[in-house]
């Protein structure tokens, strides 16, 4: 694809519905979180095979079933003070054995802990796809181990 300039101009697909819509300009819509697949000069790909090429990428393998900001907070109430203030997004996702959760402190958005059910392990293919989700959104997933926070 040549553009006005004559530089080749890749083909972007916009899959933030989950359609895919080939812009042959490579112009954004929004400044939302959309994957932009770029694949080169290849003129005849066409927008269902771009869409099947990254599907693997963009599709989130689960969904979580709720999803909260919440904020917790604590006071001594003979001292007035506070004691501690919390503000953070929850995951709810849903499992055989009982809720996965995980926590992501809006003062530290680069990682996320995560909690399976008691007695599921970290490579449960349930938990491996929620895994999968929460990297695609933070740089770091923490599992509670034996020695506290451990990166995955």
């Amino acid at each position: 694809m040549v553009g006005e300039s004559g530089d080749e101009q890749p083909h972007r697909v916009d899959v933030s519905n989950g359609v895919g819509e080939v812009d042959p300009r490579g112009q954004d819509a929004s400044r939302s979180c959309r994957l932009k697949l770029l694949v080169g000069d290849d003129d005849d790909v066409s927008t269902e095979e771009l869409r099947e090429k990254v599907k693997k990428y963009i599709i989130d393998p689960i969904l979580p079933s709720k999803l909260e900001h919440l904020v917790e907070d604590g006071y001594d109430l003979k001292e007035k003070t506070q004691l501690f203030y919390y503000n953070f997004l929850r995951y709810e996702f849903e499992h055989p054995a009982g809720a996965i959760w995980a926590r992501s402190y809006l003062d530290t958005t680069d990682h996320v802990a995560i909690y399976p059910p008691k007695g599921v392990a970290l490579d449960d293919p349930i938990v491996e796809k929620v895994i999968a989700y929460l990297r695609r959104r933070y740089v770091k997933v923490l599992p509670l181990g034996q020695t506290g926070y451990e990166p995955i």
